[in-house]
């Protein structure tokens, strides 16, 4: 756990969580009862932070990998992370919104903690939305955070020149976890159609509030490269996908359909049409261009509904 913690050297640190998961995966709970406790003082609370980010990042990851061996349990096999969840939320929020507001709005050691606490909060909403009190609602905070990290703008002379490291940089990957986030959370909790009765109260409230709420900031998003900027493939693709969900419901479809324009003719068509990028790639690897194909089916749904064209 030490080495853990303490080691910069990426492709170490990732053997040393690897071998950590795999302890985990056989002496957590019942054998290593002070493991979770011993994460937790490593991360330790905003307040307490004393410019360690290395340490705090590491025990980050190390928790990851402990919510995610839990990832695509049943409900009744996840009683260890309801546990962790219960213990560890109320600690990794307040972080999460301090390093959204970080001093160095564009830190990278800021944007690395937070994609960990990004990623701790998909495993541990996968497949199970824990009980949801619309007076006492434990996950708006959360929204907050995932909110302005899709806001947050990231201006071209802050971002690596280089195209591979800008396609990694922590920032980028950041927008990638919150909006792969909310469209999971769209896509298995919010349609209120569709979902089971203990999560009915859940699909109203982000049917209703959540999702209309954040089409801003995914229409500022698929705006960047209209306008000449930046934005990752899969970032793009993950907003699509948000506004392929969106179309089905009536909130969010009002707020689309005022954007309806910019959205066929800035944002899908360009994006449908091959560059010279693509027609190399499809000359000298097909199976690479098919795979890397995204699905444009929402596009046809608006237009079918605006129009009588059979297209």
């Amino acid at each position: 756990m030490d080495a853990l913690l303490s080691e910069h050297e990426k492709s170490l640190r990732d053997l040393f969580a690897e071998a950590f998961n795999h302890m985990a995966m056989y002496d957590y709970p019942q054998k290593w009862g002070n493991l979770l406790p011993t994460l937790l003082n490593a991360i330790g609370t905003p307040d307490e932070f004393d410019g360690s980010a290395l340490r705090v990042h590491n025990a980050l990851l190390a928790l990851r990998k402990l919510c995610k061996r839990y990832e695509y349990k049943s409900k009744e096999q996840r009683g260890p992370l309801n546990d962790i969840v219960q213990i560890s939320f109320p600690l990794l929020l307040p972080w999460g919104q301090k390093l959204i507001s970080y001093p160095d709005e564009l830190s990278v050691e800021a944007a690395m903690m937070l994609k960990q606490i990004l990623k701790i909060f998909w495993s541990s909403t996968q497949f199970y939305l824990p009980g949801f009190d619309l007076q006492n609602n434990p996950i708006a905070p959360w929204f907050d955070i995932i909110y302005a990290t899709l806001a947050k703008p990231l201006p071209e002379k802050d971002q690596p020149a280089d195209a591979v490291e800008r396609n990694s940089w922590p920032w980028w990957k950041c927008k990638k976890w919150a909006i792969q986030i909310l469209s999971r959370l769209f896509n298995r909790y919010g349609m209120p159609s569709y979902v089971e009765e203990e999560t009915k109260a859940f699909a109203q409230y982000f049917a209703n509030d959540t999702a209309p709420r954040f089409l801003q900031p995914v229409f500022e998003i698929l705006n960047l490269r209209p306008s000449g900027q930046y934005c990752t493939d899969r970032v793009l693709h993950l907003c699509l996908s948000f506004l392929d969900l969106a179309v089905e419901l009536a909130p969010t479809y009002k707020v689309l359909k005022s954007q309806l324009d910019f959205l066929l003719f800035k944002v899908c068509f360009p994006t449908c049409c091959l560059t010279a990028e693509y027609v190399e790639l499809f000359e000298t690897d097909p199976h690479e261009f098919v795979s890397r194909q995204v699905s444009f089916v929402f596009i046809f749904e608006i237009t079918a509904i605006e129009t009588d064209t059979n297209l």
